[in-house]
């Protein structure tokens, strides 16, 4: 018969015994499994503590009595005990076998320790016997398992319940999209050809109230977007996502209501929320600012996005010019004081390069194909508020949400992670990450059959949307946040007996310097040479950010810039300043003004990667350059000098 004994007060006996002599160290829980396919009754398994007490028996009557055909197999219940690292002292098994021919078919024991696996034994004895019982005693380390490696960018990393409810998948730039409402689990319903059990007994479906409509298929686009931001840059946007079903849980909603005080439910909202203030604390210790987005669905009568900004509709819809520049509090107020091309709220929001303008003017070329096309617009993602009016009627504005549905990005996760007041229950708000909240139409989701699972009959426009919308945020940020990598030194010539230069660069940015060929002692940190130890030559400055001491950012190299430096054994150039130097307006649409007190020779556009994009060979007179034919963007102009002199300066393409 079946026979596992714990010789119970002895086992806590010799428990206390160890945890005293180890002051209390770590446990961890181990459990044992046989597996016998023939023969069970011949064998036997005892396990005992460092101190030689018997802690488990396992057997099926060791008796040798029984057909052969007698198969046996059990995993006993976790049972914690303390750690010991010794292999030839510390915890150990004596195995048994009745006959002394070994345990028949492959018999076979397996001990782990917190899901590890610590001890396996394969049923070959180091000794035999005829018709006699033989046994063998071997020692073995109980260990807490190893720490998990950290976390990098594009790999999923979750909750520690084990459940996999809450998703978080690093980045290593400075974009965050969360989704709360497109998770599937515990739905008790069939997605995609898939049935999601509702089998949790610890989460009842919310019933304080609220939504448990679920945003379909935003799950599905925010992993898309990642991927295609990834395909199109090599760096990853943050995600985080709730994989619960709204019944479950509703992470943008104030706790309370999110969970309908549910206490484990609670500790899923918490490790939601808590992974987005990872991300935004990664993204300001490494970039200084960035940019948190709140991916939602929306199926409103109009077909467009909808951008939120915690302005409400009635200030969007005030006529007056300008207006909105008197409007506080929005989740992007940190934007508004501190944007590269010095726009105001206004033109951020509405404006030709707001959220909604680009959007206006990117890709929807699959999408119009399938007559999605309203109010004229024949390519790109209609999106309220941006400075789209058609004009004819309310619905064809997109300016302002008029009288129609619009969600403002007043609630929770927008309010909390954003950069306006703190949410409803006085947590977050502030600091240098903006939010938007951005609710997209339906018809932008579709899925057809993705990954060979059918959701919906319709073409799927979802995955070539995830890439507009991939060119949008990534523009976005080029446009208004990325002089990240932006230095410069009062001069491009040098002499080797000189003061010690170093740069001015965007403050609070986590950056690494570096110099081509060697030659150049250049500290990393600072951008500081060291004149006198540097050889005299010509080097090519690099400024990186994110990639000094192991920050994890994996390949992503888009926010990098480099310049020349000459250094002479005897400094016979002058220096290089603004003074020297003036180029305008900035932003412009195309042509850039530029004066100087030197003879321009050359004029070479690089866009932010550092690519060579345009070049201007300059005449005597001329004094200016036309980029109309550029794409809208952030762009380095480096004026040259007849004299050798050059002068680098960012400048914005709206």
């Amino acid at each position: 018969m079946k026979k596992t004994t714990f010789p119970f007060f002895k086992s806590i006996f010799a428990l206390f015994l160890l945890m005293s002599a180890t002051g209390f160290a770590q446990n961890v829980d181990i459990i044992l499994t046989v597996d016998w396919p023939q023969w069970s009754t011949e064998n036997k398994v005892e396990f005992y503590d460092p101190a030689g007490m018997l802690l488990q028996t396992i057997d099926n009557g060791y008796d040798g009595a029984g057909p052969a055909a007698n198969p046996y197999n059990e995993t006993t219940v976790a049972v914690s005990y303390p750690v010991n690292s010794s292999t030839t002292a510390g915890y150990y098994v004596i195995v048994y076998d009745f006959y002394g021919d070994g345990w028949n078919q492959a018999g076979s024991l397996t001990i782990t320790a917190d899901g590890d696996t610590a001890f396996t034994f394969n049923g070959s004895f180091d000794t035999s016997g005829t018709n006699t019982p033989i046994s063998q005693t071997i020692y073995f380390a109980v260990e807490e398992a190893p720490a998990p490696p950290p976390p990098f960018p594009g790999v999923s990393q979750f909750d520690t319940s084990g459940n996999n409810y809450i998703e978080y998948i690093r980045g290593n730039m400075p974009i965050i999209i969360s989704a709360p409402h497109g998770g599937v689990i515990q739905s008790g319903e069939t997605i995609g050809g898939t049935f999601y059990p509702d089998n949790d007994s610890a989460l009842p479906d919310r019933n304080c109230g609220g939504s448990d409509v679920r945003d379909d298929n935003t799950d599905i686009l925010i992993h898309e977007i990642q991927q295609s931001v990834f395909d199109q840059t090599g760096c990853y946007p943050y995600i985080i996502i709730n994989n619960l079903h709204r019944s479950k849980l509703d992470p943008n909603r104030e706790s309370t209501e999110a969970t309908c005080s549910d206490t484990d439910a609670l500790f899923y909202w918490n490790a939601y929320h808590d992974f987005i203030d990872d991300a935004s604390n990664r993204v300001m210790n490494t970039y200084g600012k960035g940019l948190y987005i709140d991916l939602h669905g929306q199926n409103h009568g109009i077909p467009r996005i909808e951008a939120g900004y915690n302005i409400l509709a009635a200030d969007l819809n005030n006529t007056t010019a300008n207006y909105l520049n008197t409007v506080s509090n929005s989740t992007i107020t940190n934007l508004v004081s501190n944007n590269v091309g010095g726009l105001t709220q206004e033109e951020l929001v509405r404006g030709p390069n707001s959220l909604g303008g680009i959007f206006q003017d990117t890709g929807g070329v699959f999408y119009h194909a399938q007559g999605n096309s309203s109010c004229g617009t024949t390519s790109g993602y209609r999106t309220v508020p941006s400075d789209y009016d058609q004009g004819s009627f309310d619905a064809c504005d997109d300016t302002r949400p008029n009288n129609n549905a619009y969600f403002a990005g007043d609630y929770y996760s927008n309010m909390r992670h954003g950069s306006g007041p703190a949410a409803g229950d006085g947590v977050g708000g502030g600091g240098t990450i903006d939010g938007i909240m951005t609710e997209v139409n339906r018809r932008v989701r579709d899925l057809g059959t993705y990954n060979g699972n059918v959701y919906d009959t319709r073409p799927q426009t979802l995955v070539p949307f995830a890439d507009d919308y991939a060119i949008v945020i990534k523009n976005y940020i080029d446009l208004h946040y990325n002089d990240f990598a932006t230095f410069s030194y009062t001069a491009n010539t040098y002499a080797t007996g000189g003061a010690d230069p170093t740069p001015t660069k965007t403050p609070s940015v986590s950056s690494v310097f570096t110099a081509t060929p060697a030659g150049l002692s250049i500290h990393e940190g600072t951008g500081t040479i060291d004149l006198s130890t540097s050889t005299a030559g010509l080097y090519e400055i690099t400024h990186a950010i994110g990639v000094a001491g192991g920050a994890g950012l994996g390949t992503c190299s888009v926010y990098s810039l480099t310049t020349m430096i000459t250094i002479t054994n005897t400094l016979s150039t002058p220096d290089v300043s603004e003074a020297t130097f003036a180029m305008y307006p900035n932003p412009t649409t195309g042509k850039l003004q530029i004066e100087s007190t030197q003879t321009i020779s050359k004029v070479i556009v690089y866009n932010l990667i550092g690519q060579q994009v345009k070049t201007f060979n300059m005449e005597a007179d001329q004094n200016s350059i036309d980029i109309s034919e550029l794409k809208i963007g952030s762009y380095f102009v480096n004026v040259q000098s007849l004299s050798g002199n050059t002068y680098t300066k960012l400048i914005v393409k709206k």
